[in-house]
């Protein structure tokens, strides 16, 4: 087994035995890489920057046959106003948090390192943006990560009577994953009117992230478009994301940090 040079994003790390570290990687290649970084815990570490959360670099590894580890490190993106202020900071880890709940050790995805590096350093860039930006924001990163991992709802037709999507009332059916028309829900599942719709239309298509900032939505919409891809995501993964209760807590949305409620 050889060395190898990788480029990658940090997502996490965790303390382990006195001084060193696990980190877990995610390779340009789309690649998930728990590895070791020994020696990291000490303030003089050289390893030190280069394995701290968001930061993007270049990782030389060698090998093992259990867990790989860190030679060296350098860190060409270090974010780190993303560690130190505390919105772009709950922004970014319900980031990592969601591309890690995605990614499936020994089943690269390069789209995915696209997106999640795109997606911090436009959060790094926006760092000073109004709640209401990073709501709209966040609606194009969950459109464009359930899109890029091939579960996208179904936002085209309509699944009880196949016919395009149309009018100004609809209704997401988290089971189906998908949007009716009103009068084909039998009143089940979470409304929306055809602004939302057409807000998670739009955010789905491709290279939407950098222009979601840009994207004026009203209250309404941006609360609609947010439980159907909440209620989507839980669908798919079975629970919610923890780090989501940070981004309630800023809007200052209910206890348990959750817009789903009674389906």
């Amino acid at each position: 087994m050889k060395e190898r040079q990788v480029e990658a994003l940090v997502l996490k790390k965790e303390p382990f035995q006195e001084a060193d570290l696990l980190v877990t990687l995610l390779s340009r290649e789309g690649e998930l890489l728990r590895v070791l970084a020994k020696g990291a815990r000490r303030p003089k570490s050289s390893l030190l920057a280069a394995v701290q959360p968001f930061v993007g670099g270049r990782y030389l590894l060698w090998p093992s046959r259990s867990l790989p580890g860190i030679r060296q490190a350098r860190a060409e993106k270090s974010r780190s106003s993303l560690r130190l202020q505390p919105l772009p900071m709950a922004v970014a880890s319900y980031g990592v948090e969601a591309t890690l709940a995605f990614s499936v050790e020994g089943s690269p995805s390069p789209e995915l390192y696209r997106l999640l590096e795109s997606f911090l350093d436009l959060t790094e860039a926006h760092r000073e943006a109004p709640f209401p930006e990073w709501e709209v924001f966040l609606l194009a990163f969950e459109d464009a990560l359930l899109t890029a991992t091939g579960y996208g709802p179904g936002l085209e037709e309509c699944p009880a009577c196949g016919k395009p999507l149309s009018g100004d009332s609809y209704r997401f059916r988290p089971l189906e994953g998908a949007v009716f028309h009103e009068g084909c829900s039998r009143g089940e599942g979470l409304s929306l009117a055809g602004e939302a719709l057409g807000a998670l239309r739009l955010l789905a298509k491709p290279r939407s992230l950098p222009m979601a900032f840009r994207v004026q939505l009203s209250p309404r919409a941006r609360e609609e478009a947010g439980r159907v891809l909440e209620a989507h995501l839980l669908g798919i993964l079975g629970k919610p994301l923890k780090s989501r209760r940070a981004l309630y807590l800023w809007k200052g949305g209910e206890a348990h940090g959750s817009r789903v409620g009674h389906l």
